[in-house]
């Protein structure tokens, strides 16, 4: 079984949530892990542009150092709790200040 840690990169299967039975090995942030390791929480990572009009959308300022292949964004939003056993492999871990701004986010949605 793979570990990660809050603030890990990893990829994963995630479901496109017009078409549940569809999807694709995309990258996510770790955003907090069962003290078991059995589930975590994964937000989502795009390589599309923020949305303006949408709270919780982060710029990855150090993405290539984290092991992402383009640059990205985090949308805070798009949070799911998956089992750790879907982690296909951590391919980075955000810098500080990318934790700093993911938090930020974070706080900006749940308020």
């Amino acid at each position: 079984m793979t570990s990660v840690s809050p603030f890990d990169v990893c990829t994963v299967y995630f479901a496109f949530e017009d078409r549940p039975n569809e999807g694709k090995i995309r990258p996510v942030v770790v955003s907090s892990v069962t003290t078991d390791q059995v589930y975590f929480v994964g937000i989502k990572v795009t390589s599309h542009a923020p949305r303006e009009w949408c709270v919780g959308e982060v710029v990855l300022q150090d993405w290539a150092e984290e092991g992402l292949r383009k640059p990205s964004v985090v949308r805070c939003t798009k949070r799911a709790s998956m089992p750790t056993s879907e982690v296909r492999r951590v391919i980075g871990h955000l810098t500080q200040r990318d934790v700093d701004a993911v938090l930020m986010g974070m706080l900006e949605v749940d308020g």
